[in-house]
């Protein structure tokens, strides 16, 4: 295994339930790959005593996505659907897309006006998030928000 990442942890009923991605090498078999979530789901058992569920997601490592197909204007417009009639200045500052270890990442600069409320905010980049996740595989996708005057 070469790394473990997007770890998330819920605590719910007095037990942690625990999701992770592992990095395996791309060559191993689905047997050899299932050996090593499994050691990994052991040891949580064994050094966390509150974890009820380990779940491990296995990844090949050095796979690359192909980051050549996304076609920036298509992305915006995806954006602006998303982000629908906010009734508020919205745009978006600077798209940034890059790919590695098998995922594509696109983060995105949006602004707007100054006065809106972080809910509003979120509620609409949400969207934005979901909508591109969506339509694109293998996709991490980051939203920062930042304020403009009208």
């Amino acid at each position: 295994m070469k790394e473990v990442h997007d770890i998330e942890t819920v605590y719910t009923g007095g037990k942690f339930n625990v999701t992770l991605h592992a990095y395996v090498d791309p060559q191993l078999s689905v047997e050899k790959s299932h050996e090593i979530a499994e050691k990994v789901e052991k040891e949580m058992h064994v050094g966390i005593k509150q974890v009820k569920n380990v779940d491990v997601h296995l990844e090949p490592y050095g796979v690359e996505v192909n980051g050549n197909d996304m076609d920036e204007s298509q992305l915006r417009a995806i954006i602006h659907e998303a982000g629908g009639d906010t009734g508020r200045d919205f745009y978006v500052k600077r798209i940034t897309t890059y790919s590695a270890e098998g995922k594509r990442y696109i983060n995105l600069d949006c602004c707007f006006t100054n006065e809106v409320l972080i809910t509003f905010t979120y509620d609409v980049t949400s969207r934005i998030e979901h909508e591109i996740q969506k339509r694109f595989a293998y996709v991490v996708v980051t939203v920062h928000i930042e304020p403009h005057s009208k």
